[in-house]
């Protein structure tokens, strides 16, 4: 995830907003079908989500992302995070 934007790093709350988007999507997941086969719900034993952000991320959009990290864990949705360079 990019959190150098210009919008990320003026409200970093839009980080927030954007992986609890994802998380959202994660959690009410139902079916997806695709080339005639079929997932739904009831196959997933585990929901994840992976986000890597680069090492200049800011402090105040590190506490977004982890505010959002809970959010998963309310959800049933892990979240794990890489940073990179």
């Amino acid at each position: 995830m990019d959190t150098q934007t210009v919008s990320r790093l003026n409200k970093p709350n839009q980080l927030y907003s954007s992986v609890k988007g994802n998380i959202d999507a994660a959690a009410q997941f139902e079916t997806y079908t695709l080339s005639r086969k079929t997932l739904n719900a009831s196959m997933i034993s585990n929901k994840e989500i992976q986000l890597a952000v680069p090492a200049t991320t800011t402090k105040s959009q590190w506490a977004e992302i982890n505010r959002a990290i809970e959010y998963g864990k309310s959800q049933g949705v892990k979240v794990t995070v890489t940073q990179v360079k």
